[in-house]
């Protein structure tokens, strides 16, 4: 079942936005897991149930912050609920460290009404024609080409990456192959209005990547291939898109102009 928790910190003194890096907010979240938790998300190969963002980081780096918020996505239940728990558990009385800044969980979290919803409500929701989607990249989006970062938002790339994910999370396997010829023959770019950066972290090398908005034209005919592409639009808030999602990027928000029948 997807989904999605904010958590809010404070520090004991302003923290650089820099220091709140994608790798540092990985290691944080996996801190305030139980070892066994702890272990199991590390022991898993390729694809892993969650996503986490800490967006402050990438709006600026030349402030200071007391308070900041780390969301949370997950794909599977086991995860949300041992997530839920750890940090009721350690709201309180424990304290976390980003490299030399000792914080707090000031409050546990927030969940609004649409933050947890179920695959098969995702499917229920998808309406059967979909004409414009707008996608909102919040952090830095790319894709892996070879050796080098693909910072362009390619219809068939973002559908891939979603596809995977629902294919390996939701119980539910969609024909990925096929799908895909039909994107690329049928979903079309309207309008981009998107700027890549270069980010440099602490653990990683630098990574590539675009921000902004895309619009995407759907001009199939196809009912239930129109309902897939919107069930998947739906999913994407959960699931992040392209590289590296388990540490900030591939944040994005959907919108649709939906057309019934």
């Amino acid at each position: 079942m997807p989904g999605k928790i904010r958590i809010i910190f404070e520090a004991d003194n302003p923290v650089p936005v820099s220091e709140l890096s994608p790798d540092r907010i990985h290691g944080l979240f996996f801190s305030i897991l139980d070892s066994e938790t702890a272990g199991k998300l590390h022991s898993i190969n390729g694809l892993k149930p969650f996503t986490l963002c800490c967006p402050v980081f990438f709006r600026s780096k030349k402030e200071t912050v007391k308070r900041f918020f780390v969301e949370i996505t997950f794909l599977e239940d086991w995860l949300l609920s041992k997530t839920t728990t750890a940090v009721i558990l350690n709201s309180r009385n424990r304290n976390y460290y980003l490299n030399s800044y000792k914080i707090k969980l000031f409050r546990t979290f927030k969940i609004d009404s649409d933050d947890i919803i179920s695959y098969e409500n995702i499917k229920e929701k998808a309406n059967t024609r979909t004409r414009d989607i707008i996608l909102n990249f919040i952090t830095p989006t790319t894709f892996k080409r070879g050796k080098y970062d693909y910072p362009l938002p390619e219809p068939s790339l973002i559908y891939k990456s979603i596809l995977k994910k629902w294919n390996r999370f939701s119980g539910e396997r969609l024909p990925s192959k096929e799908i895909l010829e039909k994107i690329g023959r049928d979903i079309q770019v309207a309008g981009c209005w998107i700027k890549t950066t270069k980010l440099e972290m602490a653990s990683l090398k630098k990574i590539t990547g675009f921000r902004g908005r895309i619009v995407f034209y759907n001009a199939s005919k196809d009912a239930e291939f129109n309902r897939i592409i919107t069930q998947l639009t739906l999913f994407a808030p959960f699931c992040g898109i392209g590289r590296k999602t388990t540490m900030g990027f591939g944040k994005v928000r959907t919108f649709f102009n939906l057309q019934g029948g």
